[in-house]
């Protein structure tokens, strides 16, 4: 991208960007954003004449000194929550069941505002592990840990 395009400095994949960001960073102007490895991979990638601009060598030199910031992402799971929102699951299929049965065995009629079995179980459940969240929050964990 040439230098004098109005996108050279916001482009992700320009050397412009790179200068901006350091400079920004300098003046403690961007405390929240950090150039990474990856971004210094991306602009060699779009860029492969970038290896002779002075910021840029700074760069790679504290990348190599593993100096530079990661993103960080979504966090691993926990193990430990892994097996507590497995034995949930569980658990709450055989709360729900029961709630069922004593629905029909009761004849009582559902009333506005009586929450789903299912989410009647989780609601106790997570209050019985400590769980620390709401029934429905407790559901969409398990849904969320079965999809992958």
């Amino acid at each position: 991208m040439a230098p004098n395009s109005p996108h050279y400095q916001f482009d992700p994949s320009s050397i412009g960007w790179l200068h901006r960001k350091v400079a920004l960073q300098r003046q403690g102007r961007e405390s929240g954003v950090f150039v990474t490895a990856a971004d210094l991979k991306r602009i060699a990638e779009a860029d492969p004449s970038v290896f002779t601009d002075p910021v840029f060598q700074e760069q790679i030199r504290l990348a190599l000194e593993d100096r530079l910031p990661t993103r960080t992402g979504r966090l691993p799971a926990d193990p430990v929550l892994w097996f507590r929102t497995l034995m949930a699951d569980i658990l709450i299929e055989d709360l729900a069941e029961e709630i069922r049965a004593e629905r029909r065995a009761g004849g009582r009629k559902r009333l506005r505002g009586d929450w789903e079995p299912r989410v009647e179980a989780a609601e106790k459940i997570s209050a019985d592990l400590c769980m620390h969240m709401t029934g429905r929050s407790l559901l969409n964990r398990i849904s969320a840990q079965k999809r992958g």
